[in-house]
């Protein structure tokens, strides 16, 4: 499977400057910090014209992501700034999704708003704005709104034809594709449904071939599938293929899906899959048969957890000279988990689930799980000290066995203890040294009604200077 391929990229400018600077970089060329009078500049897109000049794209981020275009020449000196100043559209969060070189010099944006990249588009009321950027001072050569407040509209993915711009995304929930002119003037806007109308659909990655033929990637959202679609050079529709590369108990989902072609002509579809959660991603590839749909080859790659495997810590308070369980979220029998806790005995573990971890001193302490052989990890930082209540805030003496006993629970070792009730009039209503007592509910043999309670503990613990008095407060609540 030969891949046609583009001769270089460019990188992405991503960074925020501290000090009000854009801060770009492009691969081994130069890397370019420029001042800017607002806050929080920050550039996400750029596109390289065909002069050898950039436009790169991005917001002010402290005033509603308002969209920012600078001009650069190829040696990284900066021509022009300017900022969109009102919004584009307003309390919408505007950025130039996609950025194409137009044959005349000038770049071609599409601003879109990013809640509808993260958002189904039912949840979203909004309009995509299409614009000629002039490469000579970044002035709008010409801008066209499309969509409306009844029918939110969306375009993310574009490519230049011949005689005008191909645009695909969404219109309210339904598929669409729609041709512009070089001028801005809409030619033709093709939407349709998906196989359930109550779902949410849109399409993305999008490429034409050497014959004017279409394909477009279908996204569905609530789903666990992506589609395919084919179309004629008028957007007429050919044949639609739903891809489900997971079993039907698999909560597999799947992120970004790219398209290209093959040498030979044929679509090809490749991205990553994942369970919900830190683990089990997949990286998937299909070439798929540009006569029909249907798929001709699939590869997949990844084994379970080469995603960072996450891990819970079962016990609640962490005192010093305790030992703590700790367990694996997921858990694969194919995969060695290699442990490390700092602070702890045993310091290190080569396994699924440890044993119990013991820290004999007060303090800070990090636990690290990762996969043998891999990068990927995931630690927590655990807080060993002297805390050594948990104390309920509400309880339920009825005699049903259940949360019948107002009663601290103590962890840490302790040298004295004194709990003390008060009612909501300061009348003290059960007082107990006894660690293992609790309070019933009753105050010389007579049932207490429900209400707010006050509690008091005083407790002494031994630690590293001696021992130490606490005096701790806090509020219950009986039910009946």
């Amino acid at each position: 499977m030969n891949f046609l391929s583009y001769p270089g990229f460019l990188s992405t400018p991503n960074d925020i400057g501290t000090d009000n600077r854009y801060i770009f970089r492009s691969g081994q060329n130069f890397q370019r910090a420029y001042a800017s009078a607002n806050e929080d500049p920050d550039l996400v897109n750029m596109v390289l014209l065909s002069s050898g000049n950039l436009i790169a794209a991005g917001a002010y981020t402290s005033q509603q992501l308002q969209p920012v275009l600078i001009g650069l020449s190829p040696e990284g000196n900066l021509l022009w700034q300017r900022g969109m100043n009102p919004p584009l559209q307003q309390n919408n969060a505007f950025s130039a999704f996609k950025m194409l070189a137009l044959p005349n010099g000038n770049a071609l944006v599409l601003f879109v708003n990013l809640n509808t990249v993260m958002l189904p588009p039912v949840f979203i009321q909004a309009k995509v704005l299409i614009a000629e950027v002039s490469a000579a001072d970044g002035t709008f050569v010409w801008q066209r709104y499309l969509g409306d407040e009844d029918a939110p509209v969306v375009y993310n993915d574009a490519v230049l034809l011949a005689d005008g711009i191909l645009l695909t995304g969404y219109v309210s929930k339904q598929y669409s594709l729609a041709k512009i002119s070089y001028q801005g003037d809409l030619i033709w806007q093709k939407n349709f449904s998906g196989p359930d109308p109550s779902e949410a659909y849109r399409l993305g990655g999008l490429i034409t071939n050497s014959q004017g033929e279409i394909y477009a990637v279908g996204k569905e959202y609530f789903t666990k599938a992506f589609s395919l679609h084919k179309f004629d050079s008028a957007g007429n529709p050919i044949w639609s293929q739903r891809y489900k590369l997971a079993a039907p108990e698999d909560n597999r989902i799947f992120f970004e899906v790219n398209i290209a072609l093959s040498a030979d002509q044929q679509p090809v579809l490749w991205g990553t899959s994942a369970d919900p959660g830190p683990v089990n991603s997949r990286v998937f590839l299909l070439e798929i048969n540009r006569a029909d749909g249907q798929v001709l080859q699939s590869k997949r790659w990844g084994i379970p957890g080469q995603a960072p495997p996450g891990f819970t810590v079962l016990d609640s308070i962490f005192c010093p000279g305790e030992c703590l369980r700790f367990r694996l979220d997921t858990v694969f029998s194919d995969v060695n988990y290699v442990w490390t806790f700092e602070g702890g005995t045993p310091s290190k573990f080569s396994g699924q689930e440890p044993l119990p971890v013991c820290f004999q001193q007060a303090g800070m302490f990090n636990v690290r799980v990762n996969i043998e052989g891999c990068s990927a990890f995931s630690d927590s930082i655990l807080s060993i000290g002297y805390k050594s209540l948990l104390v309920p805030n509400a309880f339920t003496p009825n005699g049903d066995g259940l949360n019948d006993l107002f009663k601290p629970i103590i962890r840490c070792p302790t040298v004295t203890y004194l709990l003390r009730v008060y009612n909501r009039w300061g009348q003290r209503v059960f007082e107990t040294a006894d660690a293992g007592a609790g309070w019933d509910g009753r105050f010389e043999g007579a049932a207490q009604p429900s209400d707010l309670y006050v509690w008091t503990v005083e407790i002494s613990d031994v630690r590293e200077e001696g021992v130490v008095l606490q005096s701790l407060r806090g509020d219950v609540t009986l039910l009946r």
